[in-house]
């Protein structure tokens, strides 16, 4: 009978992923990027884990970060899209991270039923000059685009999470692609020559953690209403073509419209304090005008900024009515 593991002791004997960290540090100091890949079962813990790596990572490259000159950041960005990946490649400097959503869902595997997956390979040099490091999450590892996988230098798996103190357990390997037959290769970690199987996150912190919730609850809704409006636009193309012409646009309520104008410029949590709503509320109303065809490259267009005035603790651009 196989001996059962001790998590808990483990945890407690052991200091917080400080292997990997160490490994992150290690690249970034030598002049490459990482790609973290971390897999494992839904409720395993995949998204905490990202996210408390990115935490501790950016806590322990702060000092660097000050020396050569650079700002320091407390947490990685948040990606769900291609867009968002192409902005963050674009916008980081020297050593940014980012946690990369549900991969299979952006970068399937099936590259033919997704442009954006050819499109990535063509940022990973901007990835490499920047040594940024990419927290790349997915259930199954061959479910997501293959480019991604062959770049991985390191893997976690996520197994459990142990409620009572408050950790993600999981298990981790450096990977090392064989660049002739594709095949990959998973080596273990070692301290002192001593083989480290386990590795253990905290849970990230609670504010930042509760905001990267309601961002990530919010990708289902949208991605959804992107759907939704790419089977509009195919059917208003359809009715066009026959001679029926272009479909109306239902208007947007107050309050969507209120909505989609703060947004351009604030997050759902800003929003939702500013107008004394939910987050989820936001969330719906966004869902709703985004399902009407109105979209926020839209409001960015569209909404002339003026002078800033004050609203209670918040300092906001006052915009102009949406012109119809």
């Amino acid at each position: 009978m196989p001996k059962k593991i001790d998590f808990v002791s483990m945890v407690k004997s052991s200091g917080e992923a400080s292997m990997m960290l160490n490994f992150l540090i290690y690249r970034f100091k030598k002049g490459f990027s990482s790609l973290i890949l971390v897999i494992g079962a839904r409720g395993t813990g995949k998204s905490s884990t990202c996210y408390r790596l990115s935490e501790k990572y950016n806590e322990t490259l702060n000092p660097i970060r000050e020396k050569e000159g650079l700002e320091k950041r407390e947490f990685g960005k948040l990606v769900d899209s291609h867009l968002g990946l192409i902005e963050f490649v674009k916008n980081a400097q020297m050593g940014d991270d980012c946690v990369l959503e549900e991969i299979s869902v952006l970068y399937p595997s099936r590259r033919s039923m997704s442009n954006d997956s050819v499109g990535v390979s063509q940022v990973f040099d901007i990835i490499r000059k920047k040594r940024l490091v990419i927290y790349a999450n997915t259930p199954m590892a061959l479910s997501a685009d293959k480019n991604i996988r062959s770049s991985a230098n390191a893997m976690i798996q996520t197994y459990k999470i142990i409620k009572g103190e408050q950790v993600v357990l999981s298990r981790f390997w450096k990977l090392q692609p064989n660049f002739l037959t594709g095949k990959i290769y998973m080596h273990g970690f070692r301290r002192k020559g001593k083989k480290i199987d386990f590795m253990y996150t905290k849970m990230p912190d609670k504010d930042s953690w509760k905001e990267y919730e309601v961002k990530k609850d919010n990708f289902i809704d949208e991605t959804y209403a992107k759907l939704l409006r790419k089977a509009e636009v195919k059917n208003e193309q359809e009715l066009k073509k026959y001679g029926y012409g272009k479909l109306q646009r239902k208007p947007l309520t107050d309050k969507q419209k209120r909505v989609m104008e703060l947004l351009v410029d604030n997050n759902g949590i800003e929003v939702a304090k500013i107008l004394g709503i939910t987050p989820t509320s936001v969330s719906q109303s966004k869902v709703l005008a985004e399902t009407k065809g109105y979209t926020l490259e839209e409001f960015k267009r569209k909404i002339q900024v003026a002078p800033i005035q004050v609203y209670g603790d918040n300092s906001l651009r006052k915009v102009a009515e949406l012109v119809q």
